[in-house]
């Protein structure tokens, strides 16, 4: 008995031992499981999903109780949908539902079932929506996203609700499509699931592209872009590349344009992609149609047609109806062009053909008007006015203004053909009223710009009839409607931003809206490092310079996007057209006189507003003045021509510029000019009295505003007073540009950029004395001067430019097509991150309050000349910055006599005289020693001109 007790102990002992022993050895196991579930938990946190699944399916086989598996079967299930991966997603969850329901754990069975039905209804309303079965997709989705939120899985409801969006959107649904993207951002967001943040922001820039908010549809691009070009995200690279390519070519950027559409088409060609590649094949013959609209060079004509026929060929393949009809309907504008309407024809009724009960009622908007307006060209106008009335239908349906102004536009030719000019009238006016409502939502001055060159002729059309009323009855009101429409043409933006910087409200913005703004700058410090490697490859080189060209394009959509979430902006931001009444007011207490101009394709307009009177006359077409100012031109800006050829010149212009005689018109002696197209470039200084044979500017003294409305916003309070505080920056030191043997910093490398552009930088020997002589007029405890090196781009950012009254400036200046890349360039400093390249995206974030900056440098007053915001350059910049008037040049100039014209400038202003007639007397003087125009003529005031610098206390 004792011995079996013994025995039985032994045993019992023995098996306690293997237990022990096994427990022991589990350990590990249990162990290395835990540590696979936490990290892979994290990395599902963090969006890594990849990563995630890789650690869940290990742990799977690690797993020791039921739980444990049932809990790694749903998580790969989830991590599985979140990578795309839907079959995988499919079977996990079915192996857990297995699972489950053979070990009765009625929990997780419910779970992995919803799962499953998410799955199923997701892919049949895919399968739906390819067959053309909308609203049972719509269903399908909705069910889908149901049965997610009735297990609450945020990650399984985002791709639902995204994809019902789709749905919605090509049943032209265009706000619920808005709503469900703005829902699934916030989700992707919580989640950190960057894939589908991308997706939403690419989905968000369609809809403000479709609505014409370009501005803000490129910023939800490039946030997608960078979420892409960081992950990888390869057709979601090419989406945000080629939908940018889209806007830039819907704002008549060309150059932009085709930039972005090549690095798309390098993605889908390496992908084989074709849906993507037939896109982008439709693009580049957009390009390419519009290039060869503006030269008429028949091998542009060929290109895009080719361009569009291969991508039809592409889907007529796959039959993808949309894009088949897109290129119809390209093809038949490409004919257009040609003017040959008849074979247009053939191509938009083609399209027509294609369309079914769902298809994209945008394009058949657009085959309509395109119809319409051959039709019109055909004298058919009965079958132009149906499609017209179609398409105005469907458009108000759409409630879209891209397409509603172009309806608008062609209803009023017909009625205009039809000699019904009321109807036509209240067309056109429903044309322009849709065109500012769109320039409304495009914050950028270039951007509107580029979207207005296409559109001026339904602003050209209203004032040929208002003019012809006009002439019919003799009534002043249609003048009053022409100035109205004139005004409206030009520099809104400009007008808009004036409103805003005036009041220094991005002074005191919150950070988490200006920190974006410094990355971005900081970025473009770090990407102008790199290319100052001198031994860099080429290749790499131009993909940097690339970089740089698009981190600008960045900032400069994330100025107009912190002006946008400001509610105290966005109060100011609504400019008002001013109407002749209020601009006579203003024109009565500063004795002055307009003379404003409108150049149009047929016919031009050029209105005379004085305290008392009004009136319009009629120049002739655009191309015709221009083609007579480059002649002008080219005589006024080389001093070795005959002073007797240029006055013969120039009275043969000044007639056709001023067709009124000067001395019965009533003008007051200071004198507005507002330009129109090359007139910018032209000083009217030069023009002759028809009677006496004087200069303009012997009888009057002349400054120069972007829009009579712009008077409101940049003239100040005439003082009569000599004290002010002046700032001056001369003589920079270029040395380390023209030594090579120096080491390379920023300065060199933005230089190489700007020689790239043919510009180069030379030593300004006068600058230096004409600095000190102009300072030496004024109290040493009014001045600052910076001089040489001190003269540097980091000396005038560190100062507090608001004390000042006047800037001047005796430097280089690059004037390019981009204002915000033009510069002034001041000293670059070896051991400063500062380039010595004052950029105009570096102007725009200086706090003046400035009556006066004075641009000593050869073609300051130049930039890019754009139908409806009128010139583009870097004394714009300036005015943005809170200058009230800038004087520039308009031509290279001489350093020397430009020493002697400023030294004789600030010594009529010091004697109190105002900024014009201190302008008009310095040139005066220069006329006595230098008889040719070339020497004084150049320089011109925009702005206010006919106050003086206001006194403000002592800065010392």
């Amino acid at each position: 008995m004792e011995n079996k007790m013994r025995r039985n102990l032994k045993a019992l002992f023995a098996a306690l031992f293997i237990l022990c022993l096994c427990s022991l050895s589990l350990f590990p196991k249990v162990n290395r499981f835990e540590k696979m579930i936490t990290k892979g938990g994290n990395l599902h946190k963090k969006g890594e999903y990849e990563e995630a699944l890789q650690l869940f399916r290990s742990a799977l086989s690690l797993s020791l109780s039921l739980r444990s598996r049932l809990q790694c079967y749903y998580k790969l299930g989830v991590l599985a949908w979140n990578t795309g991966a839907m079959q995988k997603a499919e079977s996990f969850y079915e192996k857990g539902f297995v699972l489950s329901c053979a070990e009765n754990n009625d929990k997780f069975a419910e779970k992995f079932k919803c799962a499953l039905t998410v799955i199923h209804n997701y892919n049949q309303a895919k399968e739906e929506r390819n067959n053309s079965h909308l609203e049972t997709s719509v269903e399908y989705f909705t069910a889908a996203a149901f049965f997610s939120e009735k297990v609450n899985n945020p990650e399984l409801k985002i791709k639902c609700l995204r994809q019902l969006s789709i749905s919605y959107l090509y049943m032209n649904e265009f706000n619920i499509f808005l709503n469900l993207n703005k829902k699934c951002l916030y989700l992707s967001e919580m989640l950190n699931h960057s894939k589908e943040k991308c997706r939403c922001l690419i989905n968000l820039g369609g809809y403000y592209d479709l609505y014409n908010q370009y501005t803000l549809a490129l910023g939800k691009y490039f946030e997608a872009l960078k979420i892409a070009e960081n992950k990888d995200y390869f057709s979601e690279k090419s989406s945000c590349y080629l939908n940018i390519s889209t806007i830039y070519l819907n704002l008549n950027m060309y150059e932009k344009a085709y930039a972005y559409l090549e690095e798309a088409y390098k993605i889908d060609r390496k992908s084989g992609n074709e849906e993507f590649i037939a896109q982008d094949l439709n693009n580049l013959g957009l390009i390419k149609k519009n290039l060869y609209k503006r030269n008429k060079n028949e091998r542009l004509f060929i290109d895009s047609f080719r361009n569009f026929y291969e991508g039809l060929q592409l889907a007529e393949k796959h039959q993808w109806r949309k894009l088949k009809i897109k290129f119809m309907n390209n093809m038949g504008r490409l004919f257009c062009e040609k003017r040959e309407y008849k074979k247009a024809l053939l191509y938009f009724q083609r399209g027509l053909e294609e369309f079914s009960e769902n298809s994209d009622l945008n394009s058949e908007v657009m085959l309509n008007i395109n119809i319409g307006f051959s039709y019109l060209e055909l004298e058919r106008p009965r079958s132009a006015i149906d499609h017209f009335r179609y398409a105005l239908s469907a458009g108000q349906r759409l409630g879209v203004h891209h397409v509603l102004w172009e309806v608008y536009y062609g209803i009023g030719r017909y009625y205009e053909q039809q000699e019904k000019i009321e109807e036509a009238i209240q067309w056109y006016e429903k044309s322009a009223q849709t065109i500012e409502k769109i320039k409304k939502h495009i914050s950028l001055d270039i951007h509107q710009a580029g979207y207005l060159s296409e559109k001026m002729k339904v602003y050209e059309s209203l004032l040929n009839l208002y003019f012809s009323y006009y002439q019919e009855t003799g009534t002043d009101l249609f003048i009053d409607k022409m100035f109205l429409i004139a005004e409206q043409a030009k520099s809104n933006t400009l007008i808009e931003n004036l409103q805003g910087f005036h009041t220094h409200v991005f002074n005191n913005l919150p950070a988490e809206l200006m920190s974006p703004k410094s990355d971005l700058e900081m970025k473009m410090s770090s990407v102008l490092t790199k290319l100052s490697n001198i031994q860099m490859d080429e290749n790499e080189r131009n993909r940097l310079s690339k970089k740089f060209d698009r981190l600008e394009e960045e900032y400069m959509v994330l100025l107009s996007d912190i002006e946008r979430q400001y509610p105290r902006i966005a109060q100011i931001m609504a400019p008002e057209i001013k109407e002749i009444q209020d601009i006579q007011k203003y024109l009565r207490r500063t004795h002055s006189s307009i003379i404003e101009y409108f150049l149009g394709n047929k016919t031009s307009y050029v209105f005379l507003i004085t305290p008392q009177k009004k009136a319009v006359f009629t120049l002739g077409s655009k191309k015709d003045l221009d083609n007579n100012l480059k002649g002008i031109l080219k005589y006024l800006t080389k001093p070795a021509y005959r002073p007797s050829i240029t006055a013969k010149a120039l009275r043969r212009l000044s007639h056709e510029l001023l067709p009124f005689p000067l001395q019965m018109t009533g003008l007051n002696k200071n004198l507005i000019i507002v330009a129109d197209g090359q007139l910018f470039y032209f000083p009217f200084d030069v023009l002759m009295n028809k009677k006496n044979g004087a200069y303009l500017m012997d009888d009057f003294q002349i400054s120069y505003m972007p829009s009579a409305t712009a008077l409101f916003h940049l003239s100040s309070e005439e003082k009569k007073s000599s004290d002010f505080n002046l700032l001056f920056f001369g003589s920079p030191d270029y040395t380390s540009f023209t030594d090579t043997a120096q080491a390379v910093n920023p300065g060199d490398t933005v230089f190489r950029l700007y020689e790239e552009e043919g510009y180069s930088v030379s030593p300004l020997p006068y600058a230096r004395n004409e600095v000190n002589e102009i300072s030496n007029l004024f109290p040493a405890e009014r001045t600052a001067v910076f001089l040489g090196a001190d003269a540097s781009e980091e000396n005038i950012k560190n100062l507090s430019l608001s004390h000042f009254d006047c800037l001047h400036f005796a430097c280089h200046g690059l004037i390019t097509r981009n204002p915000f890349r033009s510069a002034l360039i001041l000293s670059p400093e070896t051991d400063s991150e500062e380039d010595g390249f004052l950029q105009g995206r570096e102007i725009f974030d200086l706090k003046l309050d400035a009556d006066l900056v004075v641009l000593s440098a050869c073609q300051s007053g130049k930039g890019l000349i754009t139908k409806g915001e009128g010139l583009l350059g870097i004394s714009r910049v300036f005015f943005y910055s809170g200058a009230r008037s800038v004087i520039s040049t308009l031509w290279d100039i001489n350093d020397k006599s430009t020493a002697l014209f400023m030294r004789n400038f600030y010594g009529f202003l010091k004697e109190g005289q105002s900024k014009a007639a201190a302008l008009r007397k310095a040139k005066m003087e220069m006329r006595e020693k230098y008889i040719h125009p070339f020497y004084w003529a150049p320089y011109i005031l925009t702005g206010d001109g006919f106050g003086v610098p206001s006194s403000k206390d002592s800065f010392l």
